[in-house]
């Protein structure tokens, strides 16, 4: 690190509170990284997207060329 870009971590919005104004950070060791990466991989793999609709809901179609019009779901694809 040298001093331009200590001066753009410095006078970042926000990360002033964080890092202190008058000390320089100290880099993480390759552990610490590795188990921030770890953590947030694991975070994401959980995500899981919840489908609000199944099979034999009624719903309203807000968009596009049906817009207004209810229909049936017949089929519930998460790949799509």
């Amino acid at each position: 690190m040298n001093d331009k870009i200590w001066y753009v971590i410095r006078n970042t919005p926000g990360v002033r509170l964080i890092v202190g104004a008058e000390t320089r950070p100290i880099p993480l060791t390759q552990k610490e990284y590795d188990e921030m990466v770890g953590y947030i991989h694991d975070k994401n793999q959980r995500a899981e997207f919840a489908i609000p609709f199944q099979e034999g809901d009624v719903v309203l179609v807000k968009e596009g060329d049906f817009n207004g019009m209810k229909g049936m779901v017949t089929e519930v694809d998460p790949a799509k």
